[in-house]
C-alpha cells in the first residue's frame, strides 16, 4: 500500500479541508452520486447530488480533497442522533441499537460518502481524508466509528483497526449493494496496546499521535 500511494508523505496540488461553503458541499455531494451511480449504488437524480436527511443535520462534517479548485475526493462524518440514527440503520438497525445500549446517547457516529475520483484512487487521498474523519472523531469525543463497505474491501479496514459487527446485507433497499458493516472503537488510536505490533503501532501514529489534521479540526 505504501508503493501504490495510499500512505505517501503528500499528492502534489491536492488540499485537504473540510467542506464550509454550499459551493463546496454541492460539489462534494455532486462527486459522490457521479461515483455512486457510475458504481451502481445508486439510481440517477436530476439534481445530480447524493441527498439524504443526513446532509442537513448539523451532525455531519464532510471532508474534501481539492485538486486545481475540483473536488476529488470526499468523506463524511455524521454523529448518531435519537431523531435520525445513523445511515447504516437501514441495514444494520439490530447491531447499532444493541451498541446505542452499552453507549451513551450520541456516543457514536458514522463514515460515510467515501468517494475518490478515479485518477485520484491509487494516491494518498484515500487515507489523508480517513485521516481527517479519525481527527474529527477524535475531537469531537465519539467512543466508536461504524463503516458500512463492501466485503471486497474488509481486509483495509481491519488493517485500521476496524472490526466486523455485521454480515453482508444490502445497504439500499431498491437496488442490490451488498455491504458489511465495521466498527472501530477510538481507544484504539488512543493508547497504545500493551501487545501492539509495528504494524498496529503504524496505524496508531498515522491516524492519530502523528495525524496533522488534529491541529486543524477547530478551525476549520
Amino acid at each position: 500500500m505504501k508503493r501504490c500511494g495510499l500512505f505517501a508523505e503528500k499528492t502534489p496540488g491536492v488540499e485537504i479541508t473540510r467542506a464550509c461553503s454550499a459551493e463546496d458541499l454541492r460539489a462534494a455531494y455532486g462527486l459522490v452520486h457521479e461515483v455512486f451511480v457510475e458504481r451502481g449504488y445508486c439510481t440517477p437524480k436530476e439534481h445530480g447530488m447524493r441527498l439524504r436527511v443526513f446532509e442537513a443535520t448539523a451532525e455531519m462534517a464532510t471532508f474534501v480533497a481539492k485538486s486545481k479548485g475540483r473536488v476529488v475526493g470526499v468523506l463524511s462524518v455524521v454523529g448518531d442522533t435519537q431523531d435520525c440514527g445513523l445511515p447504516s440503520d437501514r441495514a444494520f438497525k439490530p447491531e447499532l441499537d444493541a451498541l446505542r445500549e452499552q453507549l451513551p446517547e450520541g456516543g457514536f457516529c458514522e463514515w460515510s460518502n467515501q468517494v475518490v475520483a478515479s485518477n485520484f484512487r491509487k494516491t494518498n487521498v484515500p487515507t489523508e481524508l480517513m485521516r481527517c474523519a479519525a481527527a474529527h472523531v477524535i475531537k469531537a469525543g465519539y467512543s466508536h466509528s461504524i463503516i458500512s463497505v463492501s466485503a471486497v474491501h474488509g481486509g483495509f479496514y481491519d488493517l485500521l483497526g476496524f472490526k466486523q459487527i455485521g454480515p453482508e446485507r444490502s445497504y439500499s433497499k431498491e437496488i442490490d449493494d451488498p455491504v458489511v458493516a465495521f466498527c472501530l472503537p477510538s481507544a484504539l488510536y488512543l493508547a497504545p496496546d500493551a501487545h501492539e505490533d509495528e504494524l498496529a503501532g503504524f496505524v496508531r501514529r498515522f491516524m492519530a499521535t502523528e495525524n496533522p489534521y488534529l491541529a486543524k479540526i477547530d478551525t476549520w
